[in-house]
């Protein structure tokens, strides 16, 4: 029957001394002192073979078959092999073997709830104990049905050995024997010091390559750095960081997904490996995906789980990897092994440091490419407004509004719409779109139809599939679309929109800059039948100055994204406010201004104190502080904008006297700037910011109470009460 051992067998002399065997011992010198034993002299010198290749060998698959094949070739054991335990699971994976194979015995489970993969019964009690389990091959019952010598032996002997070592367990070695008796107490207690010195082999080649990880970790994540360094575009620096990551872990492909929160899908976009394909493919959220993103670490999962056209290579193994920063998920990397290996913990954190770089680099990159794309498009605005000032070609003017907002969301598809009697009429086109000029697209027909009838900018993925197309395009190669409206005052004057050929590329980004263009090409057809209208030429004019301002307004606020929307919104509640409180109608549109332009300082405030997510030190406060200032500045050489100084220079003195700059109270303050203040305030409490989400609107209506008399005017905080509540 099995019988269990009781701790580590002691070797013995023929005259009942002690022998120790060990890493430093010698078993030829203790061989020629047992000469008269000739089969402990057998014993030692199969051993002394064994422990110089075990000593000496560096790389551990080929030491661990030297290993089994002496034991098979010097001794009379039938079948010896080392299983290792893998770091992600309770699996056992043969890592050698020598003497007979069996199909399942490439890897076992030790978790009692998979009986699917039980491995041998022997290998299994000597994991889980620690010590070494001899079956003596006397027993009436099979004592291990999962044997891989049970058929052809069913008497034999087998002693499984663990491999431990400082109360790490690596495996078991185990050998097996034809029959009972083979494996006596001296025997037993040498194959476990060989077990012992096989144990301090794998912690010294652990160790080894802990050390080489460790100096490749080192010089990959130098390559990231640089990747990221060097690249101003995140399909740029992907594929270079999918290398990289499928070099780092030896693995057969890599695939790098980018997760859309607009869209709710997965898109592939960098490849490398066996079977990959170079084609970016959108893949909507499967549950296979959902796990990997939600992780964080590193997690098995299936083919099904890698979204790509092409097949997953039917590997057993396959570690999904999400990448996040900043606690945002950015996407996800699959990692395909095509043969099966026990997965250390050294890959586990290796994978995982990876994918934390990755997610940064990725973010960075991003940063770094949706910064450069503002600039751009700030340069590109700037150059927009110089040429509206001085442009008297108003087709020339609108053909450079629809290239530079062509080249800032990178397609050389585009045109502009002017409205007609019967639909919208192509003016102005550009790439495959150019014999398209003068066509007329009928009402409501197609992308920019919709975007007339709707006044908003509307982005379509894929034009293709999409059920408004308008057959006007229907043999045109057309993807992603933006239209938008091109707006003046209550009137729209046409439309602006730009194409690609593939789909879903455009976001929310290109939406926001196709849309600023679309203001200046309004600004520019306007402009342009005001030089037709002598009798109202001042008055439009000065509508176009101020709709100019409005489009450098939201143009600032491209790069400070935390008060989009802000401005519009507290320059219309301001003029409301004004108008309920008997402002005269000649101070209404100063006070507009005023609202439009009311942080134009924060121009000369640098983006790490502007865009910080954090609370401000007292030092960046002083410098934030100074807006008012700057915009007293900027703004005072202007005549035309002298009057509405008022609550660019003083939104930010309070009632009591405690404001900045100048630290005024009461009367003292202009009344344009009573009225913004309590605007501004109320609109930047019920926003959602970076650092907080906006509150509700009766905690919002208590701020303002309780602060009724310090930081607002009375009279006006209570007539912006009431008007709230009656809206």
């Amino acid at each position: 029957m099995a019988t269990m051992s009781q701790g580590k067998y002691p070797a013995r002399n023929v005259d009942d001394t002690s022998l120790e065997i060990g890493v430093t011992s010698s078993p030829v010198r203790a061989a020629s002192a047992k000469s008269g034993n000739s089969v402990a002299g057998e014993i030692l010198i199969t051993l002394a073979k064994v422990n110089r290749v075990v000593l000496r060998e560096n790389d551990r698959v080929t030491m661990l078959d030297a290993v089994c094949k002496i034991l098979i070739e010097h001794r009379d054991y039938i079948y010896a092999w080392v299983g290792l335990i893998g770091q992600i699971s309770e699996k056992v994976t043969l890592a050698a073997a020598s003497g007979p194979t069996c199909p399942f015995m490439n890897s076992f489970s030790l978790s009692p709830d998979d009986s699917s993969r039980r491995g041998p019964e022997c290998a299994i009690e000597a994991i889980r104990k620690g010590i070494p389990f001899l079956i003596d091959g006397t027993e009436d019952e099979e004592p291990c049905p999962e044997c891989p010598t049970r058929r052809e032996y069913p008497h034999r002997t087998t002693l499984a050995i663990p491999l431990i070592r400082d109360r790490k367990s690596y495996g078991v070695f185990v050998v097996h024997a034809t029959g009972p008796g083979i494996f006596d107490q001296q025997e037993q207690a040498l194959l476990t010091d060989l077990g012992d010195n096989i144990s301090y082999a794998l912690e010294k080649l652990e160790a080894d390559e802990q050390r080489k990880n460790h100096l490749e970790e080192v010089m990959l994540l130098n390559e990231i750095t640089r990747v990221t360094l060097e690249s101003t575009a995140i399909t740029e620096a992907l594929p270079h960081l999918a290398v990289q990551l499928q070099g780092a872990l030896n693995a057969d492909r890599c695939d790098l997904a980018l997760w859309s929160d607009q869209r709710q899908e997965i898109t592939s976009v960098a490849s490398t490996g066996s079977g990959t394909t170079t084609d970016p493919v959108a893949c909507p959220l499967s549950e296979g995906v959902a796990a990997v993103l939600v992780a964080n670490r590193p997690v098995p999962c299936g083919p099904g789980c890698v979204p790509i056209r092409a097949p997953v290579p039917s590997g057993p193994f396959i570690m999904g990897m999400p990448l996040v920063a900043h606690g945002d998920p950015l996407g996800a990397a699959f990692v395909t092994f095509e043969d099966e290996r026990p997965c250390m913990q050294c890959d586990l954190n290796r994978a995982r440091m990876i994918a934390g770089h990755i997610a940064l680099a990725i973010t960075h990159t991003k940063t770094v490419e949706a910064n450069t794309k503002r600039i751009q498009a700030l340069l590109a605005l700037h150059e927009t407004s110089v040429d509206l000032a001085g442009h008297h070609d108003i087709k020339g003017l609108l053909r450079a509004i629809v290239v530079r907002a062509g080249k800032l969301v990178g397609t050389d598809m585009g045109g502009l719409y002017l409205t007609v009697p019967n639909g919208l009429q192509m003016v102005v086109a550009r790439g495959v779109l150019e014999p398209f000029v003068d066509r007329v697209l009928p009402q409501g027909e197609g992308a920019s139809g919709q975007a007339v009838l709707s006044r908003k900018a509307i982005l379509i993925d894929d034009y293709a599939t999409w059920e408004g197309r308008s057959p006007m395009y229907a043999d045109l190669r057309v993807g992603a679309v933006i239209a938008a409206p091109l707006l003046w005052k209550d009137k729209v004057l046409g439309a602006f929109h730009v194409e690609h050929p593939s789909a879903n590329v455009f976001g929310p980004d290109d939406i926001e800059i196709v849309s600023l263009f679309a203001e200046q090409a309004a600004v520019a057809i306007a402009n342009a039948r005001l030089i037709y209208n002598t009798e109202t030429a001042r008055k439009e004019l000065e509508l176009g100055y101020t709709a100019t301002l409005e489009g450098w307004v939201r143009a600032l606020d491209l790069r400070d994204q935390e008060t989009e929307g802000h401005t519009q919104r507290v320059t219309d509640l301001t003029v409301e406010l004004a108008r309920r409180l008997n402002v005269a109608e000649d101070q209404l549109e100063p006070i507009r201004r005023g609202a439009l332009l009311h942080d134009i300082g924060k121009i000369g405030i640098p983006d790490a104190i502007l865009r910080k997510p954090g609370p401000l030190t007292e030092d960046e406060w002083k410098i934030m502080r100074r807006h008012p200032q700057m915009a007293w500045d900027m703004l005072s050489p202007i005549e035309y904008l002298r009057t509405a100084l008022a609550i660019p220079y003083g939104h930010h003195e309070r009632w009591n006297g405690s404001g900045y700059p100048l630290g005024t109270k009461g009367r003292q303050i202009p009344l344009a700037a009573r009225i913004f203040a309590v605007v501004d305030v109320y609109d930047a409490l019920r926003s959602d910011r970076p650092y907080r989400r906006g509150w509700p609107e009766e905690r919002v209506i208590d701020y303002i109470k309780d602060h009724n008399g310090t930081s607002f005017d009375p009279e006006i905080a209570e007539a912006f009460l009431a008007m709230v509540s009656e809206s």
